[in-house]
């Protein structure tokens, strides 16, 4: 089985495929660079798409029970459609809506042809790139969550032990 298109690479300062703040349009939650985080889920969905709105439960679920990893939900869909989706919902995961040029370059380079579709970014490099309801892809945010974690643990001790 070959490689998914973009898996491997690092996207820090990554001139094509920017998911910077200032290439996004908030609609739910405070905008964040995914890139620039420990590790975070882009999921690439449509308010239209069936499976799209079927998965967003588990997305929730995700975020939720991994709280280690930040989740940006993105969307081509108009910004005011977005916003009558959630609305009354509450969401526990960032939803932005990407302008076309930035949607189809991030799509392009990850060979994006279907969503619901997620990426993982840990440290700023893509570490999977496919559909959101494999074992793969639950096995990775268990690992990453985990690794997080004792990331975390271990930088405490490290602060504790130089006071």
């Amino acid at each position: 089985m070959s490689t998914p298109a973009g898996v491997g690479k690092n996207l820090r300062g990554h001139a094509v495929v920017s998911l910077s703040v200032e290439n996004q349009i908030k609609v739910v939650g405070e905008l964040f660079d995914p890139v620039e985080e420990p590790c975070a889920i882009v999921e690439v969905f449509g308010t239209w798409c069936p499976p799209c709105r079927a998965y967003i439960p588990t997305l929730m679920k995700h975020t939720l029970e991994f709280k280690n990893i930040k989740v940006l939900q993105v969307s081509n869909d108009d910004p005011k459609k977005l916003q009558d989706f959630y609305k009354g919902v509450k969401v526990p995961f960032v939803v932005s809506h990407l302008p076309a040029q930035v949607y189809e370059d991030f799509s392009n380079f990850f060979s994006i042809r279907g969503i619901p579709h997620v990426v993982i970014l840990r440290n700023g490099v893509a570490a999977y790139s496919g559909h959101p309801m494999t074992e793969e892809f639950e096995k990775m945010l268990k690992k990453f969550n985990t690794e997080i974690e004792n990331e975390k643990k271990e930088a405490k001790e490290l602060a504790e032990k130089n006071e």
